[in-house]
């Protein structure tokens, strides 16, 4: 029987409805001839019991002194409450099921607590569960070291867990269950004209979710595409309609969707000298020293600046204080980013994005291009005017 991998997030799984509903599409997988192995997220967003950013409070609110392995410990408990509920609403339903943490999974990963990487994946345990007609729910978000100890993947590492689930066990398919049907060409909530995107290549889906489309994480798309693996991007509680499915489709089109990255900081580094920039180049070995990932680089003699996300500002900001740095610092920019796999080789594309934006009389602080995408930093209060410009000059 052909395996098909369905994740479903936090928001599939907060109530016994929204279970019973994520249920009803594992029922209509099983019915369809596959063997579903379902992956699971923490229950819920920020301020709901078990949810991750939740449980992270726990120990920001009492200060205390716990080391990022005592952390990871404490946020790996959100999945596997997740995986125990959801392996009960399956039982309930008349579909027999056994949950796992992601160590009884066979998910092994690097040693960097809190954003560890999957090395290897031995499925032995899941295929057998499969082979006597139990429908395994793994908790997502963690795995183990070579030495057993329990790590986290970091922001979105559920999708990246059933993503290489998938592969491990050569599944047909990943199907990732949400709150929204898909990949939108632009944030539903700022532009309610924004449209479901049916087909993405999996280089269009990359750069989305890179720059600021949270439906899927990048680096689960990376896995995915790597192993030709088809991914399905669906609503929890819709069973007909739009969705979205990448793969390796050819697009043609310049532009299929906008974005934005708003949780972010635009740092600006003053050398000490205009001809001797080499002062201010040395803060991306110290920032990386920190693992503190840069992003919109731009190096000239008289200034180099570069974001990074908002939630490092204050760990940056002391360590550019401490290292004696001249530096200024804004949280009041965002990042507009038109992304499209038929963009690359094609003229004019640059000309289009300034002019609309010009027309809009929104300035254009700096820019930054790939094979795939360009993107542009703007002043927060024109976020909605620039993303609804250029989502009506490309036709969205």
């Amino acid at each position: 029987m052909k395996t098909v991998v369905q994740k479903f997030g936090g928001t599939s799984l907060n109530s016994r409805e929204t279970r019973l509903q994520a249920a009803a599409q594992v029922k209509a997988c099983l019915e369809s001839g596959y063997a579903p192995v379902v992956v699971v997220s923490a229950l819920g967003r920020r301020g709901e019991p078990y949810a991750t950013d939740t449980l992270l409070e726990l120990l920001q609110k009492e200060e205390l002194p716990v080391s990022d392995r005592e952390s990871d410990l404490l946020l790996s408990c959100g999945e596997i409450i997740a995986a125990v509920l959801m392996s009960g609403t399956l039982q309930s339903q008349g579909m027999p099921a056994r949950a796992f943490t992601g160590t009884q999974a066979g998910i092994f990963t690097s040693a960097e607590f809190g954003s560890a990487c999957i090395r290897e994946i031995d499925p032995v345990l899941i295929s057998e569960t499969i082979t006597r007609g139990l429908i395994p729910v793994v908790a997502g978000f963690q795995g183990c070291t070579a030495t057993g100890e329990i790590t986290t993947l970091g922001r979105g590492g559920t999708d990246t867990t059933a993503v290489a689930l998938a592969v491990a066990l050569q599944a047909e398919r990943v199907e990732i269950y949400s709150d929204v049907c898909g990949i939108m060409t632009a944030d539903p909530k700022l532009l309610p004209e924004a449209r479901i995107i049916t087909r993405l290549a999996y280089e269009e889906a990359f750069e989305l979710s890179h720059q600021g489309a949270r439906v899927i994480h990048p680096r689960a798309v990376e896995l995915a595409r790597a192993a030709g693996l088809p991914i399905h991007l669906r609503s929890t509680f819709q069973k007909e309609g739009p969705s979205t499915i990448i793969h390796h489709f050819h697009s043609d089109r310049p532009i299929i969707g906008v974005v934005k990255r708003d949780e972010i900081a635009f740092i600006s580094i003053i050398p000490n000298t205009a001809s001797d920039y080499a002062t201010g180049v040395k803060v991306f070995q110290l920032l990386a020293s920190r693992a503190v990932s840069v992003d919109f680089i731009d190096i000239r003699p008289d200034e180099i600046t570069f974001i990074i996300t908002r939630s490092q500002l204050q760990q940056v900001d002391s360590l550019l204080k401490e290292n004696g740095f001249q530096y200024t610092l804004s949280t009041e920019f965002v990042m507009i980013s038109v992304v499209g796999a038929g963009m690359t080789g094609l003229p004019g594309v640059m000309t289009r994005i300034v002019e609309c934006l010009r027309k809009e009389g929104i300035t254009i602080h700096q820019t930054t291009d790939s094979h795939h995408s360009i993107s542009c930093l703007i002043r927060q209060p024109q976020e909605k005017p620039a993303l609804l410009a250029l989502h009506k000059e490309f036709d969205l």
